[in-house]
């Protein structure tokens, strides 16, 4: 599976040329092709460590059919996207996210000891699941405003470095909350010591709080938030299957809003209609 990030770089290579080479860009398609086929082609829809390649096509390789939620592929798909804006690549990444999301647990995501075993889980999740494969996702399905590649490179565990000449041009972090000139302009000035008209015209604040009284209304809306999940859990296993509930998924988190419910729930076998009734 470490190999998958080699589409994307050939994908990066492309991105960065004058002329946009078909036979090249073809070549990272096929070679991502092969990548989510170790996935699609597991139970859990999550690839194996090792897939090997014989006469007979991709064969698993018994002591290496763990995951431990690797980013290289999901990589390469954000770069083919960026480059080549073909849905089929966040197509497969809204596939891949599904597959992760059923991994969740109590505290996090955890790691599998056999993806064709997905109900045994490894009590661990990487680092780099974070710091890669989730920032990947994100950016696979982000506009290319967010993080541009032709101003920043993405370094092998995914933080973002400015490009040298784009550094020296002034280049501005984007994540950086951004204040105008015009938001400053328009920034109310305090009055002056000696403008009464304007202190007098000041509205003062006439509403009064009881403590006490927000205190209850507090604790009255967390109590109707528990009863509202108590009915929807209850509600969700009266007009749905309950297999789909078996891998720790639960009515509240998947079928709401309605009418399409949290798409990282759903995929070819599990969907919105066999689930939320």
């Amino acid at each position: 599976h470490l190999v998958c990030f080699l589409p994307g770089a050939i994908a990066l290579e492309i991105f960065h040329s004058e002329k946009k080479s078909e036979v090249d860009l073809q070549l990272a398609h096929r070679l991502a092709q092969t990548c989510v086929h170790m996935y699609w082609r597991t139970v859990s829809d999550l690839a194996p460590e090792i897939t090997r390649f014989t006469q007979n096509g991709l064969v698993d390789d018994k002591g290496s059919m763990h995951n431990i939620l690797r980013p290289e592929t999901i990589e390469s798909l954000f770069l083919l996207w960026r480059t080549s804006k073909k849905q089929i690549y966040r197509n497969w990444g809204q596939r891949m996210l599904a597959a992760f999301y059923r991994t969740k647990t109590r505290f996090g995501f955890a790691s599998l000891h056999n993806v064709n075993q997905p109900s045994k889980r490894r009590d661990d999740m990487p680092s780099f699941f974070v710091a890669e494969t989730l920032k990947y996702l994100f950016l696979l399905f982000s506009p290319d405003t967010v993080l541009p590649l032709d101003q920043y490179v993405l370094s092998t565990e995914a933080h973002p470095v400015p490009i040298l000449g784009k550094a020296h041009s002034g280049l501005k972090w984007p994540c950086h909350p951004k204040q105008t000139s015009q938001a400053k302009a328009e920034k109310p000035e305090d009055p002056k010591d000696g403008d009464q008209a304007t202190k007098e015209s000041t509205p003062k604040s006439t509403q009064v709080c009881d403590p006490q009284r927000v205190q209850q209304l507090e604790e009255q809306m967390k109590e109707g938030e528990r009863q509202l999940q108590k009915i929807r859990r209850e509600y969700g296993m009266c007009v749905s299957d309950p297999i789909c509930w078996a891998s720790g998924y639960t009515y509240e988190d998947c079928c709401f809003p309605v009418p399409v419910g949290n798409t990282a729930c759903w995929d070819a076998e599990f969907t919105y209609s066999r689930c939320c009734g």
